[in-house]
């Protein structure tokens, strides 16, 4: 990737790849087939990489990294929403299958590349974003920094934990904040047309030690103070199209990038 247009041409190859992986036509007559996450795809292709490896396996580690992103969104889905007929019973049976497919898809990419070390990151990431999940929805920790490290973890554990496999550190620690503050964001516009999710459940909950947890507000500002002082730390690491991601939204813009 040598400039910013071929940045874009590979973002948009990755994306059909992705969509033409995830899509069955009869999954797709009755629930919502899932997209690739943009900014996932730019983090992903800054992290994994390394002097012997070629683009067709820096995009098949890609595609299994988005791929388990869409099977635990899509688990996600089902324990957060609720089915009182047949057709969302049905829907609801469909959305697991969905997910089960996903995660069958990732593991056949990874059994592809032969390399048993980065399965298990992907393993144990899994287990740590569904552990953390459960946490919340529990609410076991929801002072400011328990919340913190909770949606640092299920937003962006398996891109931190990639980032350590491949000594890209700096840059998993900026994925972190970076989907942290995207999550705050996206929970805010939710409260705002009367949605629900765990994270805002739990910022409305009581904590003994803490006497009430955090608003979004402070959870905000403590992402968009974390970001901006790691990205001044690290800003000779940022790739042009990494760091006017970073711009955007810490400017509350758009983080959407349109090709020109």
């Amino acid at each position: 990737m040598s400039n910013e247009e071929s940045v874009f041409e590979h973002l948009s190859e990755i994306e059909d790849q992705f969509r033409s992986l995830c899509h069955h036509p009869y999954v797709a007559r009755h629930i919502e087939e899932p997209e690739a996450d943009r900014d996932h795809i730019i983090f992903l292709a800054d992290i994994i990489q390394t002097p012997s490896m070629d683009y067709k396996e820096k995009e098949e580690r890609i595609l299994s990294a988005l791929l388990v992103q869409a099977a635990l969104d899509s688990h996600e889905q089902v324990e957060l929403t609720a089915a009182t007929t047949d057709q969302m019973r049905k829907n609801r049976q469909l959305t697991v299958l969905a997910g089960d497919y996903f995660s069958s898809l990732y593991f056949h990419f990874l059994a592809k590349l032969k390399d048993t070390r980065v399965v298990r990151v992907f393993s144990h990431s899994i287990q740590r974003i569904n552990e953390q999940k459960m946490r919340l929805h529990q609410k076991e920790d929801v002072t400011l920094n328990g919340l913190v490290n909770c949606i640092k973890e299920t937003e962006a554990g398996l891109l931190v934990n990639l980032s350590h496999y491949y000594d890209r550190e700096s840059i998993g620690c900026l994925a972190s904040l970076y989907f942290g503050l995207k999550k705050v964001k996206e929970t805010k516009k939710m409260k705002r047309t009367g949605e629900s999710s765990p994270l805002l459940e739990a910022v409305t909950s009581r904590d003994e030690a803490a006497k009430e947890s955090p608003t979004l507000l402070q959870l905000e500002e403590r992402f968009e103070k974390d970001l901006e002082e790691m990205v001044i730390k690290h800003q000779f690491l940022l790739s042009p199209i990494l760091k006017q991601r970073i711009e955007n939204i810490l400017n509350g813009e758009s983080p959407l990038i349109e090709k020109g």
